[in-house]
């Protein structure tokens, strides 16, 4: 019982929400590391414990376990391409006593689909970074020209993430790919969608559409008064309905007239 308290508390917390993400940016620990997971990643469960035992050989970092799926935004900062993955931030100043930045940040995702070899990877990737404390109050990350993201601050990575959270975006088809988007934050299209969000919402316009297209009812000629030049332009199929009642021979209405029925 003890043995398994002393695991829960030495376990890498888990980043719930990206004001949590960004006060560790700002805090006095001279690098982060975290641990980028997703819902249903088998791989991301099998090598938690992993993590844990390298976090616990590292206690002056700051280790934290991320969902992409509860916090998007992180993920999308510490450029995660696929999970799970490992992200190495440098907080303190170089060897050479600049400060480090973004451009400095180690993102480690699985080659070829090894996902054994990401902590590993991970691991051999911290043993090759110097950090030395600042002793000024920290300061967030500069603006970096690279990735066109203001470090630091609460800025959305995108113009048109600001409409996300009410469902009113437009997904940006180039966010997710290998290159990226050239638009960056002057982008007016949203950087937060998931993958494929932008397929799947067409996808859908296209079943709704589908679905207003259904057939007309027979009631509605009847309540156009019987007029067949109202008929016509309301649309072609209600045109042929009154061209089947127009009492020519041949035609409905004429086969009705002659039975002595109403057409």
């Amino acid at each position: 019982m003890a043995l398994r308290l002393g695991r829960r508390l030495l376990s890498a917390p888990s980043v719930k929400d990206y004001a949590t993400y960004e006060a560790m940016k700002t805090s006095k620990v001279p690098m982060m590391v975290g641990f980028y997971t997703g819902h249903f990643s088998l791989a991301s469960k099998m090598h938690s414990e992993q993590f844990e035992a390298v976090a616990a050989s590292y206690p002056r970092a700051k280790f934290y376990k991320c969902d992409v799926d509860d916090v998007p935004l992180a993920a999308y900062d510490s450029e995660v391409v696929d999970v799970p993955g490992v992200v190495i931030m440098p907080l303190g100043l170089k060897p050479d006593g600049s400060p480090y930045d973004k451009t400095d940040m180690v993102v480690v995702s699985p080659e070829l689909g090894r996902y054994d070899q990401v902590v590993s990877r991970a691991k051999a990737a911290l043993d090759g970074i110097t950090v030395i404390e600042d002793e000024s109050e920290p300061q967030p990350w500069q603006f970096d020209p690279a990735t066109g993201w203001l470090d630091g601050s609460a800025a959305l990575p995108s113009a048109g993430s600001a409409l996300h959270s009410e469902g009113e975006c437009r997904p940006c088809a180039f966010a997710w790919r290998p290159a990226g988007c050239e638009g960056g934050p002057s982008c007016r299209f949203c950087h937060l969608c998931a993958p494929g969000e932008k397929r799947r919402r067409a996808r859908e316009r296209k079943v709704v559409a589908r679905g207003a297209c259904t057939p007309l009812p027979a009631q509605i000629p009847g309540q156009l008064g019987g007029d067949r030049r109202q008929l016509r332009q309301a649309s072609p199929s209600l045109a042929r309905h009154a061209r089947n009642s127009s009492g020519r021979p041949g035609s409905a209405g004429a086969r009705a007239e002659t039975r002595g029925e109403p057409a």
